[in-house]
């Protein structure tokens, strides 16, 4: 189910995704057409050996609160062993963003000892299977793994920059497409520990933030701007 939510976190409509399992979705990501893709690649063992995203139209161009999605399914190209040893373990994802006719995954690193990289690989954004290519590695330094676990990710709507999120901190990428010039700025997010999922902007370049419920803290959906 997709779940369309106001500013005040009131459910205003219900999408069914119909004719699929949600085996570990995460991320949403939208494309410059309004198409949305739904992340199936949680990955927390690492031994899942078929990854799919779903690609639907947006809910909103609908007349229907029922859809079957098209099917994106994919394997990581560098992982030969389901699970692979402890220090490769870098092959389960949360965030997803869509970026010209490409999909963007950015791993959840649970490599021991931790290397602090998060793997960047992209795909096709349509239907079909196909192999993800490794684009980059992203180094997330002076920080502990709980701190640098990417859990979300979105891409600026006018601008080149995608910012990604993990329970404690936020990098902000500033010229991602291009890496000769690419920066990374990192952002404490304010408030508490929580368990963030995911992170998005709007039309106006703010960002929102969800949290799980985790221990003692509800879920949450928080409106916050980055601060160097």
């Amino acid at each position: 189910m997709l779940y369309k939510l106001n500013s005040k976190g009131e459910i205003i409509r219900k999408v069914y995704i119909k004719s699929v399992t949600n085996t570990d979705w995460e991320d949403l990501a939208n494309d410059y057409n309004g198409n949305i893709y739904i992340a199936d690649i949680g990955n927390n063992l690492n031994k899942r050996k078929h990854l799919q995203i779903l690609k639907i139209p947006h809910p909103d161009s609908l007349n229907t609160d029922t859809i079957r999605p098209q099917i994106i399914q994919f394997k990581y190209e560098n992982q030969k062993l389901f699970p692979p040893e402890q220090a490769d373990l870098n092959f389960d994802a949360e965030a997803l963003i869509a970026y010209d006719d490409s999909l963007f995954i950015f791993t959840k690193n649970r490599s021991k000892p931790y290397s602090k990289y998060t793997y960047v690989y992209a795909i096709p954004n349509k239907a079909g299977e196909y192999i993800a290519i490794l684009q980059d590695s992203i180094y997330l330094p002076r920080t502990k793994k709980l701190h640098s676990w990417i859990t979300g990710a979105s891409r600026h709507p006018n601008k080149d920059v995608v910012v990604l999120i993990s329970h404690r901190k936020a990098w902000l990428i500033t010229n991602f497409r291009n890496k000769n010039e690419q920066t990374l700025t990192r952002s404490r997010v304010s408030g508490i520990y929580s368990q963030k999922e995911a992170i998005t902007f709007d039309l106006e370049g703010n960002l929102w933030i969800s949290n799980e419920k985790y221990k003692c803290l509800r879920a949450k959906l928080k409106k916050s701007v980055f601060t160097n």
